[in-house]
């Protein structure tokens, strides 16, 4: 590959080529790992490489600094959990861990170089009014404050506004479903609920299921608009895929996003594993699905996505990925809402910020 914007992916497909790259380009790899929130998984593959001492003593500094932050942020998301057991458990609600504190609660692999930036958590939308008031009691307030950002995500999205504790300064998502009631893929909670499993060392605490804790790492990052950690995402998607290959995982994998409508994504997610990621068993059994979509739309989308996977840094923005990012903006807005609705929306949000509307 001769694009600047590879070279961070290239590592990332083949880490033993770190082995003998020359100080520049692993600096070059450290800038474009920071936007995209990799440096420590970056950090652990120079380590792992032992090149670390090719890079003047700043840069390594700041590679080791990461790897101590990611366990720190670690310990400190565990904790969060425990308090957030402390304050629902009590409740007797199923309580669902997603993304990064799922991974971390499981231990899986990749969990150990992943920053969280807050921490997602499922419940049966019966309960949510109950969660929330019990959380509002245990100091885990709403972040957003204008009427409309109310209004809009009770009304139309798949959690409440985010929820930062008055104390601690955490971050809460609280979840109702995977995807948004009005977004061109609906996912069921119910489906995903039943299949949930216990963590262990989490009282009272579940987990996504494996397939399904794929397909919504998946879901998020190919139907919504922000692409900025998007190759931190795809690396989670093909860290577990790998995780979690057994003989028969992709075919039930497979049946799993028929059945939740997750096809397309599915084929999207695996194909830029297989070619960006060099995962061949993912880019094997993507060239073997049927996405559902034309063969225009299938090749479009999926030639788009990969251009997203760009880090946002200045030496990887080509005017090629600008416009793809922005391509994605559009159609993860698309996704998530009617057009009507979807216009309305953005007219609001271009006007005032605290328009009349219905109280919530």
């Amino acid at each position: 590959m001769s694009e600047p914007e590879a070279l961070l992916i290239r590592y990332l497909r083949s880490p033993a080529q770190l082995a003998s790259a020359s100080g520049a380009d692993l600096q070059l790899a450290m800038r474009q790992a920071e936007p995209a929130r990799l440096q420590p998984l970056l950090a652990k593959l120079m380590t792992d490489a032992g090149c670390l001492e090719k890079l003047p003593e700043g840069s390594r500094q700041r590679l080791v600094s990461s790897l101590v932050l990611a366990d720190s942020n670690g310990r400190s998301a565990r904790w969060e959990i425990e308090r957030l057991g402390h304050a629902l458990g009590p409740l007797g609600i199923p309580l669902v861990l997603l993304k990064g504190a799922a991974y971390l609660a499981r231990e899986l692999p990749h969990s150990r170089t992943r920053l969280l930036g807050d921490i997602d958590l499922l419940v049966p939308r019966a309960h949510l009014r109950k969660a929330e008031k019990t959380l509002n009691f245990h100091g885990w307030l709403p972040s957003v404050q204008t009427r409309y950002d109310q209004f809009y995500y009770r009304r139309w999205m798949h959690e409440l506004p985010p929820m930062l504790h008055g104390k601690r300064k955490s971050v809460l998502d609280l979840h109702h479903s995977i995807l948004p009631p009005t977004s061109r893929y609906r996912v069921a909670s119910e489906a995903i609920l039943a299949d949930a499993v216990a963590l262990p060392g989490y009282p009272g605490f579940s987990s996504l299921s494996d397939r399904d804790l794929i397909l919504h790492s998946i879901a998020h990052l190919f139907t919504d608009g922000e692409w900025d950690h998007a190759l931190r995402d795809l690396n989670d998607i093909n860290q577990m895929l790998q995780h979690f290959d057994n003989a028969g995982f992709y075919d039930s994998l497979q049946q799993r996003a028929r059945e939740l409508g997750l096809l397309p994504v599915l084929y999207y997610a695996l194909s830029a594993c297989g070619e960006l990621l060099g995962n061949p068993r993912a880019g094997e059994v993507a060239a073997s699905l049927d996405p559902e979509h034309s063969g225009f739309i299938r090749r479009l989308t999926n030639r788009i996505s990969k251009l997203g996977m760009t880090p946002a840094h200045g030496s990887c923005m080509s005017g090629q990925a600008r416009r793809a990012k922005f391509a994605l903006y559009v159609r993860g807005h698309w996704l998530r809402m009617p057009l009507p609705l979807l216009l309305v929306h953005l007219a609001i949000k271009a006007g005032s910020q605290d328009k009349s509307v219905p109280d919530v």
